[in-house]
């Protein structure tokens, strides 16, 4: 796969002979649209986000048990799991008593939050506004730091949070004014 950057997942089942397990594949909250468990955030949309699962190309049922997707069979070489994870970029807010961040946003992409850095915006990056109109791109960027998934916001570029300050010392932002 190229998680966490793209959402297609597959698995190639080669056994030396059929084999009864369970697997269990993990499905993360934020595809149930909830970015950490509990009401501290929550996304500024409703769109739910789409997952799939097929055993060699029939759709599965997806059934949670404790956050995972549990498939029972007698597994055997060329069995492939495939899980399509979707992937849209989400605003996300806190809850109102997060008084720090009351009337600002913060952007995720699958599992990944991002932040704006001076290097790519300009100085001044704790003053940017991301209004709730204004149109959110994800964008392959093969060259940036070994290979990111960049956001691109009219004027600002987004980062993978986990990445900010490889690049030299400078502001960096996760929240943003939603408007002026």
């Amino acid at each position: 796969s190229s998680y966490p950057w793209q959402g297609d997942i597959k698995l190639n089942f080669q056994p030396q002979q059929p084999v009864n397990f369970t697997l269990c594949l993990r499905i993360p909250g934020w595809t149930q649209g909830q970015p950490v468990p509990g009401d501290l955030y929550h996304y500024a949309d409703d769109d739910g986000n789409a997952v799939e699962l097929q055993v060699n190309g029939e759709p599965v049922t997806l059934e949670l048990k404790q956050g995972y997707a549990q498939i029972q069979r007698t597994w055997q070489a060329g069995d492939v799991v495939e899980l399509k994870l979707a992937m849209p970029i989400r605003r996300v807010v806190s809850h109102p008593a997060v008084q720090a961040n009351v009337g600002k946003v913060a952007v995720e992409r699958g599992p990944l939050v991002y932040c704006a850095e001076g290097i790519d915006n300009g100085e001044h990056v704790l003053d940017a506004v991301l209004a709730d109109d204004v149109a959110l791109h994800a964008e392959l960027a093969p060259d940036l730091l070994n290979g990111v998934v960049v956001i691109r916001a009219a004027e600002l570029t987004l980062v993978p949070y986990y990445a900010w300050s490889h690049r030299g010392v400078g502001e960096m932002a996760v929240w943003f004014e939603r408007a002026l």
